[in-house]
């Protein structure tokens, strides 16, 4: 290979690097419709003790699945922050704003705090099945810390349709999910958790 074709080749490769977009970064947020309850500085009545979350999702890739067994990874489209963190937040900024006269944290934020109540949840799945829907399904229990019992737990099922499959919509249609999960969950405990 000669002197000018090398050149050449490292000159198109080089080109063809710089060309690369920066993918896109999507978050999850708070529900829009909910309204703020709660002062931020009132002491907590319930955690977020832990949300446990699949670990294929355990990275910045957006993920759907293309079948039963099979994922598919968004190499251009990117959460912002991982999921095992979004998630939590949001679902306790979520709780706080539902449950009536209840202010929700997330672990960190309890963190030296004796805290009354705690929130278990466990997601099984949290993406786009690849029909056309997001889909989040799992379970949650609320737990009296001081007494150690279990005192209400239920199901999370919720499948969205998806008004396209860009990376905009699918987002848009988890933030859906977990903002319906979040009311549900409220709603299922409001009456048990007093101060």
């Amino acid at each position: 290979m000669g002197r000018s074709t090398l050149l050449t080749l490292v000159a198109l490769l080089a080109a063809g690097c710089g060309q690369l977009a920066d993918p896109n970064l999507y978050v999850i947020v708070p529900a829009a419709d909910a309204v703020e309850r709660t002062e931020s500085g009132a002491e907590p009545l319930v955690a977020v003790a832990r949300v446990s979350l699949p670990e294929y999702l355990d990275r910045s890739q957006l993920v759907s699945r293309s079948g039963a067994n099979a994922l598919v990874l968004d190499d251009d489209n990117r959460w912002g922050e991982p999921l095992a963190d979004s998630v939590p937040r949001v679902l306790s900024e979520n709780l706080s704003r539902y449950l009536p006269g209840g202010r929700v944290v997330t672990p960190e934020e309890a963190r030296g705090q004796k805290v009354p109540y705690e929130y278990v949840v466990a997601l099984d799945a949290y993406e786009p099945d690849g029909q056309g829907n997001a889909v989040m399904r799992g379970h949650w229990l609320l737990r009296d810390t001081r007494k150690g019992n279990v005192m209400a737990e239920g199901m999370i099922d919720e499948r969205r349709p998806m008004a396209s499959t860009k990376a905009p919509d699918a987002v848009a249609a988890l933030n859906e999910n977990l903002s319906e999960a979040s009311r549900q969950i409220a709603q299922a405990t409001a009456g048990k958790v007093r101060r």
